[in-house]
């Protein structure tokens, strides 16, 4: 495979979501932006990558852009094996923190702090412990030290000035780390089986001078899961995004769950594109499924039957306006069930209901 162009571009829409203006940036053969972030005064710092010849080594550079994406200044960071970007990360002062990783041959993490005008303050080297565990995410903490949380599954706290404050190996890969609103950390992320995912709340233990581990949850959901983000509600609730798939190379669907401050769900709603026929799913399950109802005709009222081997009538649902209905046979033995949608008072489909147990 040949040695390709690659540019960066940058756009800038407005509340409604129209584009202001549009920048394409072709200065070296091959160049990508990874992260971006704007200060408080509107200036733009974007984090990129770049390979200046078919050996595929890269290095990384750091632009400083006006409000109308006109490049001020650029600044390059070199390492012999390669040094590529992770994250940046503005400071309340204006400085600049970048997360960059040495590629070879140990995968060493690297923290640099520059000025605004591209001057590096700061360039101090953590040799990685473990594979995979190199400098990922750069959060800003209430104490004014750094968060950094390795690709793998250790969040470590540095002082500004790069000294390492304390560490925390979470056991499992973390995805993402925040700091909650009462100075404990919550941090989640998939364990190695790629279908359950888990949530960890840290607090500072004042008498250790550490993090301790004040609570954790593991939720095991239907199919596969993966939480890309969560956020902290102003009650202290935890809203968590992600997706739902039911393998790897199928079809993936949004997932929206809300829990209370100690994780457990208060609700829990795969975000499922509009259904274009009458579908039943998970079939065969364990007595939980969801009927589909087509988006067209959402909006007529409709009731679904479940009868078991004897004819007996074992559930009935009403519902009207909704395009997933759940649905609970948990109280049935395991066994072969028929399910009946009537539209409007008339049967308009008909289907196996499978529980197995």
């Amino acid at each position: 495979m040949g040695w390709k162009v690659k540019d960066p571009f940058l756009h800038c829409y407005d509340a409604a979501g129209n584009t202001r203006w549009a920048r394409h940036y072709s200065t070296y053969q091959y160049d990508e932006f990874q992260n971006m972030a704007v200060s408080a005064s509107g200036t733009i710092y974007a984090l990129g990558a770049q390979e200046v010849d078919s050996t595929y080594i890269r290095s990384s550079f750091l632009v400083r852009m006006n409000l109308s994406g006109n490049i001020i200044w650029r600044r390059e960071f070199h390492f012999t094996g390669g040094l590529d970007p992770s994250d940046l990360l503005i400071l309340p002062n204006d400085n600049i923190v970048l997360g960059l990783m040495e590629s070879y041959p140990a995968w060493d993490s690297r923290l640099i702090v520059v000025d605004p005008d591209g001057n590096t303050l700061l360039s101090r080297i953590y040799p990685s412990t473990k594979p995979l565990d190199y400098f990922h995410k750069i959060e800003l903490l209430g104490n004014g030290n750094l968060l950094c949380k390795g690709r793998d599954s250790t969040l470590r706290e540095y002082l500004p000035n790069g000294d390492l404050v304390q560490s925390y190996f979470a056991g499992q890969g973390i995805q993402g780390a925040f700091q909650a609103a009462d100075g404990g950390i919550i941090l989640f992320g998939n364990p190695d089986n790629d279908v359950d995912f888990y949530v960890q709340k840290l607090y500072p233990d004042p008498i250790l001078s550490a993090w301790t581990l004040q609570w954790e949850k593991t939720y095991a959901l239907p199919n596969l899961n993966f939480i890309t983000g969560i956020v902290e509600t102003p009650s202290g609730d935890l809203v968590m995004a992600g997706s739902q798939g039911t393998d790897v190379f199928g079809s993936w669907n949004g997932l929206l769950i809300r829990t209370d401050c100690e994780g457990n769900i208060a609700n829990y709603a795969p975000c499922l594109p509009p259904p274009s026929a009458y579908t039943l799913f998970p079939n065969p399950n364990s007595g939980f499924a969801t009927l589909a109802i087509p988006e067209d005709v959402a909006a007529s009222a409709h009731t679904v039957q479940v009868f078991n081997a004897l004819g007996q009538e074992v559930l009935a649902v009403d519902t009207q306006n909704e395009d997933y209905v759940d649905m609970d046979l948990s109280h049935v033995q395991q066994g072969v069930y028929f399910l009946r949608v009537l539209r409007a008072g008339k049967a308009v489909w008909d289907t196996r209901w499978v529980v197995q147990r």
